[in-house]
């Protein structure tokens, strides 16, 4: 009788020991992961639209992004007159399979700095504007 009895309080010992460990490991990795996110926040880009962009002045952070939005995404070419300080990124262009990802055109900060960029349109529309790229 004492050896079961035994035997049963060393299995609940084993038993509750095994939760706490679980509960302390799992507590310890929410701590950590909870660390890690604080420490890598997403940015949200700067989102225009490609009307309102004419004699305007965007500014964005050199870590961001410039989302142009447009009706037609494959229409529009881009030309940023200093390439050091940012990156035109066209959208897709017009030969892209229907499954091809449509994104924006837009922009990538390169360096700290002011140039000039002009967008055209496949129908001759032309939009200018000067994009200041902070720190």
């Amino acid at each position: 009788m004492l050896k079961k009895t035994s035997v049963r309080i060393a299995g609940v010992a084993l038993v509750a020991a095994a939760a706490l460990g679980a509960t302390a490991c799992s507590a310890q990795s929410s701590d950590s992961s909870s660390s890690d996110s604080s420490s890598s926040q997403v940015i949200a880009p700067v989102i225009v639209n490609v009307t309102d962009l004419q004699g305007k002045t965007i500014e964005v952070g050199l870590n961001n992004m410039v989302d142009i939005v447009a009706d037609d995404v494959t229409a529009w070419s881009g030309e940023v007159t200093d390439p050091l300080i940012a990156e035109f990124i066209a959208g897709p262009s017009e030969g892209d399979s229907e499954d091809a990802l449509k994104t924006n055109p837009g922009l990538k900060p390169l360096a700290a700095g002011e140039t000039t960029v002009t967008m055209t349109s496949t129908d001759g529309t032309t939009v200018t504007f000067t994009l200041k790229v902070t720190a």
